[in-house]
């Protein structure tokens, strides 16, 4: 998918109370297949043919893919203090696919809709896509916890996840966003 050749604006900065990092994944063909439906029913227990076939499929050309960005899963980690009521710390991990990106450019990312925070966007490490034009990361994100009640949470208003790779001249060459991703991933804490 290519975009207008305009170049991005953007005002994203990291908070001073959020810490993020990444952490390279590789990118298998049971991750790819882990993500895919029939009819939107997941697929599940492959048999052997199933994997043969398959492994073909997921060998071909990064530029066969569109850009596609997605969240396989999210875990929520608190780091309890004494006395202090929400925890000190709560660290979020988000584990990322991507494919369809150009070989071994790196492709921005980050959250947009990030409510409260400068720019209303968090910046994110790059991805660096492989040979096939495919990443995988774990985003770690630690920051000061929020109590639940006073997330801004309503149907269709998620953080996004944003990926774009720009061309030499930086314009958008290559894009894709992810919207269902809970807000409580920034914000962290469930009273």
């Amino acid at each position: 998918m290519t975009t207008p050749s305009d170049r991005p604006i953007d005002k994203s900065r990291q908070p001073s109370s959020l810490q993020v990092r990444a952490e390279k994944q590789e990118f298998t063909l049971e991750h790819f297949m882990g993500g895919l439906t029939v009819q939107g029913v997941p697929i599940r227990g492959y048999s052997s043919r199933v994997l043969d076939s398959m492994r073909e499929v997921f060998e071909l050309s990064w530029d066969f893919w569109p850009p596609t960005i997605w969240v396989t899963q999210i875990l929520l980690a608190t780091q309890a203090a004494a006395g202090s009521n929400p925890p000190q710390t709560v660290t979020t991990s988000v584990s990322v696919s991507a494919m369809g990106f150009r070989p071994a450019v790196a492709v921005k990312l980050k959250w947009n809709n990030a409510w409260d925070f400068p720019g209303f966007s968090v910046p994110l490490p790059d991805g660096i896509p492989d040979s096939h034009g495919r990443f995988a990361l774990v985003l770690h994100h630690t920051t000061v916890p929020r109590r639940g009640p006073t997330w801004y949470w309503e149907q269709n208003n998620q953080l996004v996840l944003v990926a774009q790779q720009h061309a030499a001249d930086g314009s958008i060459e290559n894009y894709s966003d992810y919207r269902p991703v809970p807000p409580h991933v920034l914000f962290q804490w469930i009273p």
